[in-house]
């Protein structure tokens, strides 16, 4: 005899509350690890309180116990599916879920308040439940990565379980409706489905735990394949020791290649039967230290080979814990050939410094804090300071001002992490009397014997005359000879990125073409040179009218161009230029003469004339002439 339906109910509130407190286990263990399994634990919260209201039903509102509740058991299916998402990596756009569980929510509101209805609200229910579990089944039985369906396949199978059922509940319904309005006195169809819906329930916690098992173990084998393959491949020697006894059980290729010794001659045996150390007395101390449980890093010590040669080795060590043993993880770095450069440099060393002292160009050696450690003589010569002076000091007392101390330190920080040379770094310095050059420089680390970063070291020239020369061929490549001004090469390029910036910001942009009236007169009348002084003052009296970020370019004879950037309204051209020809009605004085130069300006606007600078200037030509033709001593926009 199937049992009633309340009674079911209570069953599946009881396998949700268990539910719940099982995904609560995996999330307290792995929510630092995995994404979405809060979601997982708010399903099942919802489910069990939606599951509770249901079976509260005439104790409360039918309102609370029918719409409520169910809406409650629908979101949740909503949350699991964002969770899965999460848990997967494949996070989608939920808009089209929102909409169906509104629509949802409104179809059960009326089958249950205004027209009550049990078939009706069981199909609604039904084929809720069987579109949201198809996405989850199809998420993680398509939708996820190959590599991944391996872990997912269990719950995406019973989500196809819960989403055919669903279906065959749909069929079942539309076949034999319900006679009564009364979910707990329903027929078998419910109780058949509650029934089914507590097995799929079991059978869902148990696949979401394995899930989360799965991939917990394919990426504990993803590990143990790195440190495999890192283990093998390090260039090398590492060394796997038994604490207690000293007994060899794991070495790589880097040790075989390093010592001479293959596999299966040290494997087994304990570190003294290799006579792998110089000195007995360093094994034992590397011992002692590890056994306080103490780290090694880059620690140099003398080791054997096979064959009896001696070398230089950076020996790191640590303990680790394999097997539930204490082991001893060991790697060894081969530094002869350095030692023995590093030794033939150290008795040169003087050698050289000699060749530092005579040299032309500069060579500065300063620590890791950049204080100057040594300087040549070139140094001291070209920053005017004697070599006791600089001794000790730091190197911001030659920088000028915060920005090169800022670029010195940068690129001092850039050799440090890399430890590759940077050459050719060039900045401005301040010498002892004040004034100013510039010096290009190469900056490289010195380390010591143990291979640990010093200090730096650079070797630069003085390139005061180049630096100077390269500003003056720019600013005669960009700038106006006569005015100073921008010239047209360097309008075009201003006039490109504000354009670029005004089609980013969606913001107007101002060109306006101006020329002097009457010019010609002036230089026929007085001269060129006073038309020449003329087109200077112009320039100045141009300059001040506008922003510092505008730009004011001659263009060639009197005829100079306007850049407004971002400009609000079109009004505010107007009043630029109004500005502008209210200045110029007041006179200019130059040797005693008083010049009434009167302008015409042409005003063109982006993008209501032009989307590119061709047709804005175009444009603004067109009304400049404009202007000239009604007489001048006007605008035209």
């Amino acid at each position: 005899m199937m049992p009633d339906i309340k009674t079911l109910m209570l069953l599946y509130i009881i396998i949700n509350v268990i539910s719940a407190g099982a995904v609560a286990v995996i999330w307290g263990q792995n929510r630092g690890r995995f994404a979405g399994i809060s979601f997982w634990l708010v399903d099942m919260i919802l489910q069990a309180a939606g599951s509770a209201l249901i079976v509260l039903r005439g104790q409360v509102s039918d309102l609370v116990s029918m719409v409520l509740a169910n809406t409650m058991i629908q979101a949740g299916a909503l949350i699991i599916l964002m969770g899965l998402e999460r848990f997967s990596g494949k996070k989608g756009r939920q808009i089209h879920n929102y909409i169906l569980l509104a629509v949802f929510i409104a179809i059960f509101t009326y089958y249950s308040l205004v027209q009550p209805d049990l078939t009706a609200r069981e199909i609604a229910l039904s084929a809720m439940t069987m579109i949201l579990t198809f996405q989850c089944c199809w998420l993680l039985l398509r939708r996820v990565d190959p590599g991944m369906r391996q872990v997912t396949r269990l719950t995406g199978i019973v989500f196809a379980a819960y989403a055919a059922f669903s279906f065959a509940r749909i069929i079942l319904h539309v076949i034999f409706p319900e006679r009564s309005n009364d979910f707990f006195k329903s027929g078998a169809v419910d109780a058949l489905a509650i029934t089914v819906y507590i097995v799929l329930s079991v059978c869902l916690t148990i696949s979401l735990v394995l899930m989360v098992n799965r991939r917990l173990l394919a990426e504990v084998k993803a590990q143990e394949e790195k440190f495999t393959t890192a283990f093998h491949s390090s260039p090398y020697a590492i060394i796997l020791i038994r604490m207690t006894d000293g007994i060899i059980f794991e070495v790589n290729d880097g040790f075989v290649s390093l010592t001479g010794y293959e596999n299966a001659e040290v494997i087994g045996k304990t570190i003294l039967d290799t006579h792998l150390w110089v000195r007995e007395e360093d094994r034992r101390a590397v011992f002692s230290e590890l056994a306080q449980g103490r780290e090694m890093h880059g620690v140099e010590y003398q080791f054997r080979n096979k064959a009896g040669k001696e070398l230089t080795g950076l020996l790191s060590a640590n303990l680790v814990t394999i097997n539930n043993e204490r082991c001893i993880l060991s790697s060894i770095g081969d530094i002869t050939e350095r030692k023995q450069a590093e030794e033939a440099v150290a008795l040169s060393e003087e050698k050289y410094r000699t060749i530092l002292h005579n040299m032309q160009d500069s060579y500065i050696e300063v620590d890791l804090a950049g204080n100057f450690t040594f300087v040549n003589e070139a140094a001291c010569r070209n920053l005017g300071y004697a070599l006791k002076e600089l001794i000790g000091q730091n190197f911001s007392i030659i920088a000028h001002g915060q920005d090169e101390i800022k670029d010195i330190f940068n690129a001092y920080s850039k050799v440090y992490k890399t430890g590759e040379p940077h050459m050719g770094f060039a900045f401005k310095v301040i010498r002892k009397d004040g004034s100013t050059g510039y010096a290009e420089t190469s900056i490289s680390l010195i380390k010591n014997e143990q291979g640990r970063p010093i200090g730096f070291r650079s070797v630069g020239r003085d390139v005061t005359e180049r630096k100077q020369l390269e500003q003056k061929l720019e600013e005669m490549a960009t700038h106006d000879a006569l005015t100073g001004l921008p010239n047209r090469t360097l309008f075009y390029d201003r006039c490109g990125i504000a354009l670029a910036n005004a089609q980013r910001n969606k913001k107007m942009l101002v060109i306006m073409t101006l020329d002097l009236d009457l010019f010609k007169d002036v230089n026929d009348t007085l001269g060129h040179d006073m038309g020449d002084r003329l087109l200077i003052a112009v320039a100045g009296r141009l300059t001040v009218s506008l922003r510092k970020s505008d730009t004011v370019a001659r263009m060639g004879g009197d005829e100079f161009v306007l850049l407004l950037w971002e400009v609000d309204d079109k009004d505010a051209a107007i009043i630029v230029a109004e500005k502008i020809l209210e200045d110029f009605r007041q006179p200019f004085i130059s040797d005693g003469h008083s010049l009434k130069v009167t302008v015409s300006i042409g005003i063109a606007i982006y993008p209501e004339n032009g989307d590119n600078m061709q047709e804005l200037l175009k444009c603004s030509d067109k009304l400049l002439y404009t202007a000239k033709q009604n007489g001048g001593d006007r605008f035209a926009i």
